[in-house]
């Protein structure tokens, strides 16, 4: 059903937002208002509870420079880790984070959808898995896969802002690191293991995950293995949107899809296998794993379109294209703690990486295919000198990619980087600072040309604690992005995302100016609290633009450069509703996020801006139970850029009952979880889809996982 818009304008959403988060220095709880700070593990069970030894546990961001707490850097982190983790587990990596303030997913359907942090989407958000970079095809197009698998996750560590500075240009916008360990770090003895089993009506999902860890001496292994198969999504009513019904009215074609979105289904298995050396100063492992996937990629017919005729009943296609993906990928992890001398511990990290994606048409002929062979290493040198700590090191990534067939819009091409970076910390009392810089050299070549250029990137911040239970954190970065492969050398039909592109070998590299303050807090009785502002001004925005022109019955893009600005804010607020140490406590969690960008100079709002979200949660622990109730509003987005279609607002009702406990001697979890409760019509206005791909309907999801 169509879900009618709440009537509250952007401005107004706006300074509520504000006025909740800043303004609820709340006196009935007697004390400053707290907010979840990034990266705590959510729980404040009393010492009695199975879920006891998850309060305040210390969170380690692996993918920050000297390895620290969320609350020690800068730089605005987000951790998602244990029972959060497996209650927000989607289909894929997008939809596993994407209703983190900050962030959400591109959504081209349940399969394919990739993380897009403050507005950034792209090439200007790094995928990496256990620091190393995810060398898949993801950032080229919305219809690419992310080739990391969530099952296979620890923990998943989100960056904010530009992360350029340990891991290259491309992290303007952020990154996201999953952790999996699948090379082991830490010795052990004995054998331990996980298994999950879990489904989803409305995706239709059946899904199972293992890992099994073993140790003796001076070895340790990993093994996991996963598979997930979904149907075809289930959707709140009709698939396309009114707008668009009526659009196609016009040219006599309609459309009754609802229920079922027809070729949305997919599936998807793997397996790794790690091992570890560990020795007196150090350790060296290896890891081997293997990613494959199969999805449909939901659209029109190909019949459909301005030349079709009024006969036409059915404009999505039931038996459209897929994207047939596989990988195998190597990776190498090791560590060495030098005997004296003013390094502190070597770290070494490689990743060779062999990608490969069919895409398929209904007959099962491939169209286009998509080859990567890419190589990723670094070398860092954790040091200290006085107080003074930090890291600095050298990096080198290679990438070949092949496109080939009908719809091949960029040529075959070569990037090779290499760069070297340096970050430091230097305590003064309950002040930190940081400063660091990376100096970064691409190259990019096809057959008939290539473009060099040279990237630097500066960064300084400070951490100050105000008092025993606030910090203030400031970051101020300059960080530079050469243009890739699609926006130099693009020229061809992309036809999963309805555009005819066309790149432009003589742009130069974008430039971003970013500052970030967060102010972060407790309370007595474990509460929280955290708000952050940003802004972040580009010279030379590189952006897709409309020309107006038509080619192979496709509007055609071409890639322009022009100064923009975001801005935005990203709150958090914890509040427990009983006294510390209660035996059945209640929780109230409140979140929110906002994000603006536009053109300068007039040029007008930027398009898939993410518009205002609001999140309400209230948790009730009691014994081994967990009862969880939320609801995030989405408002409307009516600030969009020429010939882009609005999104109307959305209420997103969830709940969900945990059971934690030990069941035939294993430590078991039990999880029932209803989403979207009011079987509400909610489009994601980031995805291009979204005139014809709703988000899920009503659905249960359920699931056991057990650990040994």
């Amino acid at each position: 059903m169509f879900c009618p818009r709440l009537g509250l304008p952007r401005h107004r959403a706006a300074r509520v937002f504000i006025s909740l988060m800043l303004g609820s220095s709340s006196p009935f709880m007697g004390v400053a208002a707290a907010a979840s700070v990034a990266g705590d593990v959510t729980g404040d069970a009393p010492p009695d509870s199975p879920h006891a030894d998850r309060v305040d546990e210390e969170v380690v961001v692996t993918a920050t420079a000297l390895r620290e707490s969320p609350l020690d850097v800068a730089q605005p982190v987000t951790v998602m880790t244990g029972e959060d983790l497996r209650r927000a587990m989607g289909a894929s990596l997008g939809e596993t984070v994407a209703a983190t303030p900050g962030v959400t997913g591109s959504y081209f359907g349940a399969a394919a959808s990739r993380p897009i942090i403050r507005g950034q989407a792209g090439e200007r958000v790094l995928m990496l898995e256990d620091g190393a970079d995810a060398l898949d095809a993801s950032a080229l197009s919305a219809d690419h896969a992310v080739s990391i698998e969530g099952l296979a996750a620890d923990q998943i560590e989100i960056l904010k802002g530009p992360a350029t500075l340990l891991y290259g240009n491309g992290a303007v916008g952020g990154l996201v690191n999953v952790v999996t360990h699948r090379v082991p770090t830490e010795r052990m003895e004995g054998l331990n293991g996980i298994a999950e089993i879990r489904g989803d009506t409305a995706l239709a999902e059946r899904a199972a995950a293992a890992r099994v860890d073993a140790g003796a001496g001076n070895f340790a292994f990993h093994l996991d293995a996963f598979q997930r198969h979904n149907g075809d999504l289930r959707i709140p009513g009709l698939a396309l949107t009114p707008s668009l019904r009526a659009a196609l009215a016009t040219e006599g074609i309609t459309d009754t899809t609802r229920d079922r979105l027809p070729n949305s289904a997919s599936k998807a298995r793997g397996a790794a296998l790690g091992t570890t050396w560990f020795g007196e100063q150090g350790f060296i492992g290896v890891a081997v794993s293997r990613y494959e996937t199969f999805y449909g990629i939901p659209g029109p017919a190909e019949v459909a379109g301005p030349s079709a005729t009024p006969s036409i009943t059915q404009w999505l296609s039931a038996d459209g294209p897929a994207i047939d993906m596989a990988q195998t990928r190597f990776d190498l992890r090791g560590e060495f703690h030098p005997i004296s001398g003013f390094i502190d511990t070597w770290h070494l990290r490689g990743a060779v990486n062999h990608y490969r994606h069919a895409e398929q048409a209904p007959d099962g002929s491939t169209g286009t295919r998509f080859d990567n062979n890419a190589r990723d290493l670094r070398l860092l040198a954790d040091h200290r000198w006085g107080v003074l700590r930090g890291t600095f090191g050298l990096q080198w990534r290679e990438a070949e990619l092949i496109a080939a067939g009908e719809e091949a819009f960029i040529p075959p091409s070569t990037t090779k980087n290499a760069a070297a970076f340096l970050f430091e910390e230097l305590p003064l009392g309950r002040i930190t600072l940081e400063f660091g810089s990376r100096l970064e050299q691409q190259q990019v070549k096809v057959p008939t040309a290539q473009q060099s250029g040279t990237s630097l990137g500066l960064a300084t911040g400070a951490v100050w604690k105000w008092t025993d239970t606030m910090s203030v954190s400031l970051q101020l970065t300059r960080a530079e992005r050469l243009p890739g492969t699609t926006e130099l050398f693009a020229n061809g039909p992309h036809v999963a995302v309805g555009r005819f592109e066309i790149g432009d070998a003589a742009l130069g590299k974008e430039t971003a100016k970013t500052i970030d303050l967060a102010l972060h807090g407790r309370g007595a009785g474990h509460q929280r609290w955290s708000v952050g502002v940003f802004m972040q001004a580009f010279n030379d925005y590189l952006y897709l633009e409309p020309t107006g022109a038509v080619a192979d019955g496709l509007g055609v893009f071409r890639y322009r450069q022009r100064d923009a600005l975001f801005t935005g804010a990203e709150a958090e607020w914890t509040l427990p509703l009983t006294d510390a140490g209660a035996s059945n406590p209640w929780q109230l969690r409140m979140a929110g996020d906002l994000v603006r960008g536009q053109l300068q100079h007039g040029g007008g709002p930027l398009p898939m801006i993410p518009p205002v979200r609001l999140s309400l949660e209230l948790r009730h622990q009691r014994g081994p139970w967990s009862l969880n109730g939320g609801a995030q509003w989405t408002t409307a987005q009516h600030r969009v850029a020429a010939n882009e279609p609005p999104t109307h607002s959305g209420l997103d009702v969830t709940a969900d009952c945990n059971w934690e406990g030990e069941w035939f001697g294993l430590n078991t979890n039990l999880f029932v979880r209803f989403n979207n409760v009011l079987d509400r019509d909610l489009r994601r206005h980031t995805s291009v889809l979204k005139e014809y791909v709703p988000l899920p309907a009503r659905g249960l999801a359920a699931g056991i996982r057990v650990a040994f």
